[in-house]
Order: structure tokens, then C-alpha cells, then sequence
């Protein structure tokens, strides 16, 4: 489960660079993840390739490299899971639309959650290394994060196992 104090953590170690007022959701979006045990096995221009995701784990770079849109593909660590979340988010207007969906299940609906980013990001200068002052209502955010997308998942992913455990 990613907390706000996880999450917050893992947003200081990898230090990001944000290039505007919405890449910062997505990249909390990526630490929730990361914070919930999951690995992260693809950003940008490879997490919308359409060959099969790899299983190595990968580092953030090109996590922004894209105009108006971000890309994750994470796995759950551990457990030799062979299932993986593709995460998609596209900048409209003010708001992030983020699509996320267990790969491979065909009959799956993605979970959807739109995010106004002027509700979670400061006015701070994108540039700012305090990265605690660059959100604002960070524990709504990352509650919103946590029910609106990781715990969706989570029940999805439980109930697979128990189907194919009969």
C-alpha cells in the first residue's frame, strides 16, 4: 500500500525533473506504484510499444520524454507473477486521464480516474527541488492514487488468482 510518507520518499530519491504542472501527477503516480511493490519495467516510447513487456526492471529515464502523454509498464515484484499493469495517462485541458489495466486480459474494462491537476500541484516553479511545496493536498493525492487505481488493480488481480486457482 503507498502512503504518503513512502511516496514522498521516493519522489526525493529519484529527484525528478518536471518539465510542467502535470508531469508531477504522473510521476507521483509512478512512486505510488513503486511504494505498493511493484516494478517498474517500462516508461515512454517503450510502455506503448506493442511488442510484449519485458520482465528486467528499468530505471525513470524517458518516463516525460512524450508531448501530452506518459506511459508505465510496471509487474507485481515477487510472488513470479507473470501479470503486467500498463498504465497510460493523457494530458486534457487541466486534467490527466489515467487508464490502467492488467495486460493480456482481453474482456477487462482499464480502470479509468481523471485527475485535475490544479487540485494536487502548487503554483511553485516547476524547476523547484523542495518537492513537498510542488504539491499541494498531497495526501488526498495520494489517497485518490491508492483507491481510485492500486486498490482497483489489486482487487482485479486477487480475483484472477482465485479463478485460476479453481
Amino acid at each position: 500500500m503507498a502512503t504518503e510518507s513512502s511516496v514522498m520518499a521516493l519522489i526525493r530519491a529519484y529527484r525528478p525533473r518536471f518539465r510542467n504542472a502535470h508531469d508531477k501527477i504522473p510521476f507521483a503516480l509512478n512512486a505510488s506504484f513503486l511504494a505498493a511493490g511493484y516494478v517498474l519495467t517500462a516508461t515512454g516510447n517503450r510502455a506503448f510499444a506493442a511488442s510484449p513487456p519485458s520482465e528486467e526492471e528499468v530505471g525513470i529515464d524517458g518516463w516525460n520524454e512524450l508531448d501530452d502523454c506518459y506511459g508505465f509498464i510496471y509487474k507485481k515484484a515477487g510472488g513470479g507473477s507473470k501479470k503486467f499493469i500498463i498504465v497510460k495517462c493523457l494530458v486534457m485541458g487541466e486534467n490527466l486521464v489515467i487508464d490502467a489495466m492488467c495486460h493480456g486480459e482481453e474482456k477487462r474494462e482499464p480502470i479509468n480516474l481523471q485527475i485535475n491537476v490544479n487540485d494536487f500541484v502548487s503554483d511553485e516553479a516547476s524547476s523547484s527541488t523542495n518537492y513537498e511545496k510542488i504539491y499541494k493536498n498531497f495526501p488526498s493525492l495520494v489517497d485518490c492514487l491508492q483507491s481510485g487505481i492500486l486498490d482497483k488493480l489489486e482487487n482485479t488481480v486477487k480475483r484472477d488468482s482465485a479463478s485460476a486457482s479453481r
